[in-house]
């Protein structure tokens, strides 16, 4: 039996970020790595200021070559409506490949006296009280750290008989060398198309575009012709010929969006950090953040019980951020419509609430009130916006507004097509 202060299960950025952190404060750590997957698969490669501001703490740094640096978010509405800047108050997001972030945060973890890096094996099965079962045999640990992501082993081992996650869309990812976006600087998110497209600057010389696909969607055998047919022209016009080539040579990284509510951070000697906790529509690009997060709040704590508190109160917000985003740029009903279209006008009239939405999606303010206050005003304006266009139809919009708040004060909201109702109203 094997013996360390901590096993780390996973050596993605959470995973190193767990291990370094919890090295920094006198334990010894191993850190198993079960080594690159077989398929390259699409994976975070946005990280907000605050996610920054926790690998800045690590110590980690990166020069102009490695990444790209963002004010913050253009968004392109429906319809040939003029685009909504949102800038990131006072801090800069980061984008970069999520290989040669894990590999930075690698190097750092080799350089660490306190860690062993175990590489080539992966973690089978844990318990609560600290036993661990991998391929390289049996561990016990005065605490296991589950950062395998989605499918992770320790998750499944305290949580045998949970259900599966909620299916939400399909991602599709390209990467465009040498192509110019529409603004330098910021992420893009283009409307119009049956789901949103994201795009932005990964690396000084590449970009970076992802297609979100609503579920059920088409079937896997027409999904690149979905995508030239029904998003293709929706991209700027000079990234079109590019990336039509990029999608015809199936030149495609994929990746399934799911939901589970970050309601679980572990039991006994076992703690979860990042999409093992939980994750929810990528589209406010939160998970690579909260993952930092996690791990930073998870070395400070003194036990499990203040990590868990302190977690939840960070990814409340986020949580919610992320649902509303997914229901109100994917669902297809009126009422999200009418609510997309209010918020967007509440961001051109007001330069202070446009702020307050970007420190929301930055992880910069993770307070429940401010969230609450948007969604009230939201809902007046859409609510006067039917009134004035149709008086009778004024008592059922003021029943669905209720609903759709009734929905967005759950405390895990998930949104997708087709759900059934009681996930929706």
């Amino acid at each position: 039996m094997k013996n360390p202060d901590v096993l780390v299960a996973g050596a993605g950025p959470g995973g190193c970020a767990s291990a370094l952190g919890l090295a920094g404060r006198g334990a010894e750590v191993l850190l198993m790595d079960p080594g690159p997957a077989r398929q390259p698969y699409l994976s975070g490669e946005w990280i907000h200021p605050t996610g920054v501001a926790a690998l800045r703490r690590l110590g980690v740094e990166f020069d102009g070559a490695a990444c790209a640096h963002h004010r913050g978010f253009i968004v392109h509405p429906p319809d040939g409506e003029p685009p909504i800047t949102l800038e990131h108050p006072g801090a800069m997001a980061l984008s970069m490949p999520h290989q040669e972030l894990t590999a930075a945060l690698l190097r750092m973890v080799v350089d660490h006296r306190g860690i062993t890096l175990l590489s080539g094996h992966r973690l089978l099965s844990a318990t609560e009280h600290g036993l661990a079962q991998t391929t390289d045999g049996h561990f016990r640990s005065a605490l296991v750290v589950g950062a395998e992501g989605r499918s992770s082993a320790v998750r499944r081992a305290l949580c045998p008989t949970e259900s599966a996650p909620v299916k939400l869309s399909r991602t599709a990812g390209i990467v465009l060398p040498l192509a110019t976006l529409p603004t330098e600087g910021y992420g893009h998110v283009v409307l119009g198309a049956p789901g949103p497209i994201l795009l932005f600057r990964l690396t000084p010389d590449r970009i970076r575009i992802t297609f979100d696909i609503p579920m059920p969607g088409p079937s896997r055998q027409t999904l690149i012709r979905h995508l030239l047919e029904e998003y293709l022209p929706h991209l700027p016009g000079a990234l079109r010929p590019a990336a039509r080539i990029a999608l015809t040579s199936r030149l495609v990284q994929w990746a399934s969006n799911t939901y589970r509510p970050r309601d679980f951070h572990g039991r006994g000697r076992c703690a979860l950090v990042g999409d093992a906790v939980g994750h929810n529509h990528p589209l406010a690009a939160h998970g690579l953040s909260l993952a930092l997060l996690d791990a930073e709040q998870l070395a400070e704590a003194p036990h499990l019980g203040a990590y868990r508190r302190r977690s939840r109160s960070t990814s409340w917000a986020p949580t919610h951020v992320s649902a509303v985003l997914g229901r109100l740029f994917l669902a297809p009903d009126a009422l999200s419509a009418d609510l997309r279209r209010s918020l967007f006008a509440e961001w051109r009239s007001s330069p202070v609430r446009a702020r307050q939405a970007m420190r929301q999606l930055a992880l910069l303010d993770t307070r429940r009130w401010p969230l609450a206050t948007t969604f009230a005003r939201t809902a007046g304006r859409a609510l006067t916006d039917s009134g004035q266009s149709n008086l009778p139809a004024l008592p059922r919009r003021t029943r669905e507004l209720l609903a759709w708040g009734g929905w967005l004060g759950r405390t895990h909201p998930p949104y997708t097509e087709g759900a059934p109702r009681d996930h929706v109203s």
